[in-house]
């Protein structure tokens, strides 16, 4: 049995150990902050995943996505890479053959990937990972610019999910057989930011305001709302004053909250000093499961009808 001594020094060696894990399963540094940040205009996509498992479910939804952006806009990504991303990417040394890698060397090949990229921070041709300096967030910001002026990543994620039903549609064998089709292992949601502010609420009112009288189609008089908004760390917003000035905005256009079944959705993402933004309208939020590809391929659509007496009010939990 170990002494008390032992024992206390045991607790704090443990406590010194680092948050997070890297991709090997074994623990490691969280993703750190880095030059590369989240900035006001910038276009992209929000996600949660796996703690210790950010890089690869990044490499996942990256596929994914820049999929779904090559199929709906052609022209922009032609332009914008001169060819298809895929002809765009670095091309992998070819397999020299002989025995597979054990696990050891294929976590000595990830970790000097990890080493490869400075401050873990990577891109495709369509797509740039930014790491959160926490575990289980990163962004993926559309690049270039010429081509994030074109992209709309709810359309994007329309697009990504409707798919994602489709082929669990076609599936045989339940819920098992969809799982098992599911493109992501360690990505949960993915939200679209369809702009980045300043941490600001004239700056979000003036966002939100911005793109409900571009979003097609058309945000209508009569139609319901709810607003997703949620204050991560860091931030200096106050939820309550955020909530008001936005559902001003809903309003003023004769829209009526609707909690449970609501016509569109406004995202309002608050991380530290920035805040992602986007409308989300016929009801897709709800739809898709808050964009939750997980939830989805486990669950299906949610086509429930909302009760006949709406709760009225703001979404707590996003």
């Amino acid at each position: 049995m170990s002494s008390k001594p032992e024992q206390k020094q045991q607790q704090q060696q443990n406590k010194k150990r680092p948050a997070g894990g890297d991709d090997s399963g074994r623990g490691g540094k969280r993703q750190r902050h880095s030059p590369a940040s989240m900035e006001p205009g910038m276009v992209g996509f929000f996600v949660s995943s796996t703690k210790g498992r950010e890089r690869v479910a990044s490499k996942e939804v990256t596929s994914v996505l820049a999929e779904a952006i090559e199929e709906l806009y052609p022209e922009a990504v032609k332009a914008a890479t001169g060819g298809s991303s895929a002809d765009a990417e670095e091309k992998k040394p070819e397999s020299t053959g002989g025995a597979p890698k054990s696990i050891e060397d294929e976590i000595a090949s990830e970790v000097q990937a990890l080493a490869d990229n400075k401050h873990g921070n990577f891109q495709s041709s369509l797509l740039a990972h930014i790491g959160m300096g926490v575990d289980c967030l990163f962004f993926l910001q559309v690049v270039p610019a010429s081509l994030a002026a074109v992209v709309d990543p709810v359309a994007v994620l329309n697009h990504v999910f409707g798919g994602a039903v489709a082929s669990m549609a076609k599936a045989e064998g339940g819920k098992k057989s969809a799982m098992a089709g599911a493109r992501t292992r360690y990505a949960h949601r993915i939200l679209p930011f369809q702009g980045v502010c300043a941490a600001e609420v004239t700056g979000i009112v003036d966002r939100v305001t911005a793109l409900v009288a571009q979003t097609q189609p058309p945000v209508a008089e009569g139609q319901t709302f709810a607003l997703a908004v949620k204050i991560r760390v860091g931030s200096s917003l106050d939820r309550t004053e955020v909530i008001e000035a936005v559902a001003a905005v809903l309003h003023a256009r004769g829209l009526k909250v609707n909690l449970e079944r609501a016509d569109v959705s406004v995202l309002v993402e608050a991380y530290r000093n920035r805040v992602g933004v986007a409308v989300v309208p016929e009801g897709k939020y709800t739809q898709y499961r808050k964009f939750n590809l997980h939830e989805v391929y486990a669950k299906g659509e949610d086509l429930a009808e909302a009760p006949a007496a709406a709760a009225a009010g703001i979404e707590e939990k996003a």
